[in-house]
């Protein structure tokens, strides 16, 4: 079954262990975690994911794209007077997080790809 997954024999058995101690629909729900609370407001966080969807070029900057350190200086200069004192604390994490994904989803449609076949093609 591990192989079929793609996964490996002991997360096989944390998972089956999990649904037998707490119940199949709770297993599949996430359990709260032991980190610290969400310190950044939802608006906060649209906010910031709102700036990383437009161009540096049109809130004054001379890059054409984002890079972490120049979205995390334009939030830190200008989240106070948005509104968002807090966002300053909590910026890390929303970037570290659009990072991720943003990495993430690419390389996932990646590795699904053939490469015979994207060079053939």
């Amino acid at each position: 079954m591990a192989r079929r997954l793609g996964t490996n024999r002991p997360k096989i058995e944390r998972c089956v262990n999990k649904a037998l101690q707490i119940g199949t629909l709770a297993a599949l729900e996430d359990l709260p975690g032991r980190g610290k609370p969400a310190t950044i407001s939802a608006e906060a966080r649209a906010w910031v994911v709102s700036l990383a969807c437009q161009k540096p070029k049109d809130l004054g900057h001379a890059e054409e794209l984002w890079t972490t350190r120049l979205l995390g200086s334009h939030v830190r200069q200008h989240c106070v007077a948005q509104g968002h004192p807090v966002t300053f604390v909590g910026v890390a994490l929303v970037l570290l997080t659009v990072v991720g994904i943003a990495c993430l989803v690419p390389a996932r449609r990646a590795v699904r790809i053939d490469p015979i076949v994207a060079l053939r093609s």
